[in-house]
């Protein structure tokens, strides 16, 4: 399995375009295989980058080989993959469910990020597609985790055709190709113009289409392993997600389609667990060992010990 999405050898003759629109970015588009960052396509396979003036999100036109598969992907960032020209057909496995898609010019995908695909195969013919990267500028979150409209719902659409999406790309593609002669306002709107609109077209897609991720036994793993040796420290959503790749509102739900918990209660539980061993095997007073478990105080860790194993802290440090 190559390390590439797209890797391989352009064809002589196709699509040759100026220096000023080959501006390679140093990391390029990206995406995350067996838990590690790999670049997108080899450089021979990008027809246009946003290059060093863009201040939009990232953008890149490539070109895909005739056929490949990679399993354990995802990306690091939520990504729109917009069909300019030729037909791919597409294979994919994700959290137990199969789909197939025939994408040509026109439609778009959108891929949530952190959404993982088991298996991902494809066969194209002469199939060019522009990628973007929503990302954040500066300290705002994009639309969509502000809206919190795709992380909410499916994470991962194949295949949508909207109008509005693709004028507003071949406006960043014509700005892009001129060399960003209106400036970074421009850019921006207009990445965050896409952000707003897919965030709005996936709030629509019906029920039935949404399929609940959860994470992997090995993404689970890691997660679980580090609330239990970090028990005593703040555990902050945002840390754990990032032990994953996810943003804060992919994780939460995929967490609790996991594990039937929110992450808030899963680590006040293992708190608890982690205190019943302490008060059967030390005698440490009740209130010092709640403070060392992150309680606010010994009666809130009474209250919280008694809703979740029926008993009261005095009562198990007693024994039967």
């Amino acid at each position: 399995m190559t390390p590439h999405l797209l890797a391989g050898v352009a064809a002589p003759g196709e699509h040759e375009v100026s220096s000023a629109t080959r501006r390679i970015d140093a990391r390029g588009l990206e995406l995350i295989i067996d838990e590690r960052r790999q670049p997108l396509c080899p450089r021979n396979r990008v027809v246009m980058d946003s290059g060093r003036f863009w201040r939009g999100y990232r953008f890149e036109w490539i070109r895909a080989p005739s056929r490949g598969m990679l399993t354990r992907v995802s990306m690091p960032e939520h990504r729109v993959v917009f069909a300019v020209s030729g037909t791919c057909h597409v294979r994919y496995r994700a959290y137990l469910h199969e789909g197939r898609h025939r994408l040509r010019p026109g439609v778009f995908c959108f891929v949530a990020r952190g959404y993982s695909f088991e298996q991902l195969a494809w066969r194209s013919d002469r199939f060019e597609a522009i990628m973007l990267d929503i990302t954040n500028f500066g300290p705002d979150s994009s639309p969509i985790d502000a809206f919190g409209r795709t992380d909410a719902l499916l994470d991962m659409y194949m295949g949508i055709e909207d109008a509005r999406i693709a004028t507003l790309i071949d406006l960043m593609r014509r700005e892009i190709e001129a060399g960003c002669p209106t400036g970074g306002v421009y850019d921006e709107a207009l990445s965050l113009a896409v952000a707003s609109r897919v965030a709005s077209l996936c709030a629509t897609i019906p029920n039935e289409q949404r399929r609940a991720p959860t994470l992997s036994s090995k993404q689970l793993e890691r997660v679980t392993q580090h609330i239990c040796k970090h028990l005593s420290q703040e555990l902050r959503i945002e840390r754990l997600a990032a032990l994953v790749s996810m943003s804060p509102f992919h994780f939460a739900r995929c967490f609790k389609h996991t594990t039937a918990m929110t992450p808030h209660h899963f680590v006040t539980r293992q708190r608890v667990l982690r205190a019943r061993e302490l008060l059967m095997e030390q005698k440490r007073p009740i209130g010092d060992i709640a403070m060392e478990l992150g309680f606010a105080s010994q009666s809130h860790f009474s209250d919280v010990y008694r809703r979740i194993t029926g008993s009261t802290p005095r009562q198990d440090r007693a024994g039967p």
